[in-house]
């Protein structure tokens, strides 16, 4: 089997705060991901940016009751951030920016409990 390889991903899971109703959370990291595709090192280095709250992410009508009876249904609102880059360097080099971390940190506050970020490189062993 041929495998190849993606571009290089970070992800990042949020849970919604109890603070927060749904919307403003999504209306939070919307705007937040709105500042960051207008920033320069953005335009010229990602390729791609994601953001997913868990009504994109899992059907909560389709899927829950099956995903329930492996015991993986994620009843928490969540919102999962997709960023997509050519190299790690280039994640890298995104991530070091003064202007990234600003708003990153923004959206990362304390009062954001249950956040984790994480990079991969996704090797694709079948694609239709």
């Amino acid at each position: 089997m041929s495998t190849t390889q993606n571009p290089f991903r970070g992800f990042g899971v949020y849970k919604r705060p109890a603070h927060l109703t749904l919307s403003e959370f999504e209306d939070k990291y919307q705007k937040g991901i709105d500042a960051l595709i207008a920033l320069p090192v953005v335009q010229r280095i990602i390729i791609k940016y994601e953001l997913k709250p868990r009504s994109q992410c899992i059907s909560t009508t389709d899927c829950d009751a099956a995903l329930a009876q492996i015991h993986s249904a994620n009843q928490e609102d969540i919102i999962i951030v997709i960023v997509e880059t050519r190299t790690r360097e280039d994640f890298l080099e995104y991530l070091g920016d003064p202007a990234v971390q600003k708003i990153i940190g923004c959206l990362d506050d304390a009062a954001i409990p249950g956040g984790g970020r994480f990079s991969a490189r996704v090797v694709t062993k079948l694609q239709k």
